[in-house]
């Protein structure tokens, strides 16, 4: 039976809209569209194909007749990486074009594809890489293995397969040479999971760090000082203030690359500013 994701209300087959609130009925509640972000129809739109460019699908813009506001929807499993992607938007893309309207009084008319450049996708950690490579070594070494010793059961005649003198030579040197690259890429993948791994450990070190130096030197009562004397959005201040904590982090520690540091800030900001 179809449900409606925002009401919760249940309706019989065959309906598709919800007749309270507009919005696309779901099969079940449990994977059904999370309203994560609420503005005009435009924006939502706007933020709406920067999520699908950036591998989120089926993000959607319903408009709520009881509420009279337009709400942009994501599937329950994409919530988290929806979120960090909307902070990226309203961070690089939302705020530097207000504060460029505040000072200028100028729309600044960049294109979507410039727009998109801003973002890169989210920030991989060195322990999800380690376990891609770990997989995928696994895979190679365990498929080129059993590969070469099929070759040498069909050479040796065990494996009961007719073959002529030619096309048996044919099959034992292509599919032998497919067979030792996949053992050697299994290799090759094998030491870049031990590379990864090693740098996991530090890359958890320096993440548990720069938490404990934000979260003590960063009181949410103090730390908006300065920032919001023209009482600016939140999206201009979500922009400032993470501005102010690359600063401070850079101050730290300026050798950190620059995606690191934003992954960071992406995880702690919700940590110190959210609560309030």
């Amino acid at each position: 039976m179809p449900w409606c994701p925002k009401c919760k209300n249940e309706y019989k087959e065959g309906y598709t809209v919800c007749a309270d609130c507009g919005s696309n009925l779901v099969d079940s509640l449990d994977n059904g569209p999370v309203a994560i972000y609420f503005g005009t129809e435009a924006e939502l739109y706007e933020i709406c194909n920067f999520m699908t460019s950036n591998g989120i699908s089926k993000v959607q813009v319903s408009f709520d007749e009881k509420e009279d506001i337009y709400e942009l929807l994501v599937p329950s499993a994409d919530v988290s990486e929806a979120q960090k992607q909307l902070r990226v938007y309203l961070s690089r893309i939302a705020a530097p074009r207000m504060q460029a309207e505040t000072e200028n009084n100028d729309v600044t008319n960049a294109t979507d594809s410039k727009e998109a450049e801003f973002y890169n996708g989210p920030y991989e950690e060195a322990e999800k890489k380690a376990e891609d490579y770990k997989s995928g070594a696994d895979t190679l070494l365990l498929v080129g293995t059993l590969g070469i010793i099929a070759l040498v059961l069909l050479n040796l005649g065990i494996i009961p397969i007719s073959l002529t003198g030619f096309t048996k030579m044919l099959i034992t040197g292509v599919m032998g040479s497919m067979f030792v690259i996949f053992l050697l890429l299994g290799f090759f993948s094998r030491k870049s999971y031990r590379m990864f791994k090693e740098k996991a450990g530090s890359e958890k070190d320096i993440k548990q760090e720069l938490h404990d130096y934000l979260t003590e030197i960063i009181s949410p009562d103090t730390f908006d000082e300065g920032l919001t004397d023209d009482s600016p959005s939140m999206e201009i201040l979500y922009f400032r203030r993470t501005e102010k904590m690359k600063e401070l982090i850079r101050n730290y520690s300026d050798s950190l690359d620059a995606s690191f540091v934003e992954y960071v800030i992406e995880e702690i900001y919700p940590e110190i500013f959210e609560q309030i």
